[in-house]
């Protein structure tokens, strides 16, 4: 995650943002995959840092009793970030 006081100097303005969110089956499939890229805003306050928020539908098409893997990444300028969670699935 991004420090508080590091906001401000990694989204600036006119910045590029680009976010995927994914998922794969236990074998490894991937069951999902949508990447979207947008240019930051100026900030209307300029007193306050920069918030990005993002709200995703993942359609999981879930057939087989395993681990799933769910997997958001942004990329920001410099900034590369990726965060990847276990979904434990038990079908039937």
């Amino acid at each position: 995650m991004i420090a508080e006081d590091e906001h401000d100097s990694v989204l600036e303005p006119g910045i590029q943002v680009t976010l995927s969110f994914g998922a794969t089956s236990p074998s490894g499939e991937t069951l999902f995959y949508n990447q979207s890229t947008n240019t930051l805003p100026a900030k209307k306050d300029p007193s306050l840092p920069h918030r990005l928020q993002a709200v995703a539908q993942i359609p999981l098409p879930v057939n087989a009793t395993g681990i799933y893997t769910l997997t958001i990444e942004l990329s920001a300028g410099d900034l590369r970030q990726r965060w990847s969670r276990p979904l434990n699935v038990r079908v039937g």
